[in-house]
């Protein structure tokens, strides 16, 4: 994602995180690779120049899922596998390829304590396919999604990814962002020249 303008040439750096390396919250019905930001006051070891939260999240179906965000953040919840009810700004049902986008929070007129981005997830029907009761089944791999109808006859994932903003123009060319088309060129014309070492 695009940093601010006065970090952007900053020296390049690369963190490797193995699975091992990444904390699960795991409570009732609820399983949360934390891969970056916190949950449930867990941190994710990873380091990064924007503050970034970047949960995979998997559901038993008929449990709930809650988090807050900071009311300056943009986010995106991608669901991967089966349905629920979602409810943030506005409520409504979610299902597997479904993008829900997670705007900030208009500022208190107040001056109180800045908002939070409010999500509380609820994952659909309890039936499990070919096991009524839950017995015997792999909690979170049970079960399929029914389709089209906003409900789930198993388990859903998902990911949550959100930042702050940064409130500055942004450009893009290929896998440049940078803040004007000009820096975009230059960035280019710096690679084409090998100003960027070995990629």
């Amino acid at each position: 994602h695009g940093i601010a303008a006065a970090q952007k040439m900053i020296a390049p750096r690369y963190q490797d995180l193995t699975d091992r390396d990444i904390p699960v919250v795991e409570t009732d019905g609820l399983r949360v690779r934390v891969i970056s930001g916190t949950y449930g006051g867990t941190r994710a070891p990873t380091v990064n120049i924007v503050p970034t939260t970047f949960l995979d999240v998997e559901l038993q179906p008929g449990k709930s899922f809650r988090c807050s965000l900071p009311a300056d953040h943009n986010g995106f919840m991608y669901v991967l596998v089966g349905a629920a009810r979602a409810a943030g700004q506005t409520e409504q049902h979610v299902q597997a390829g479904d993008v829900l986008l997670l705007p900030p929070c208009a500022d208190d007129a107040d001056g109180a304590e800045p908002p939070l981005t409010e999500l509380f997830l609820e994952a659909g029907s309890p039936r499990m396919d070919g096991d009524a009761d839950g017995s015997g089944a792999n909690p979170w791999h049970a079960g399929t999604y029914s389709g089209g109808d906003g409900r789930c006859d198993g388990w859903m994932r998902f990911i949550l990814v959100a930042a702050p903003q940064i409130h500055e123009p942004i450009a893009a060319q290929g896998p440049f962002v940078m803040s004007t088309g000009a820096e975009c060129e230059e960035a280019w014309r710096d690679y084409s020249r090998g100003a960027f070492g070995f990629v």
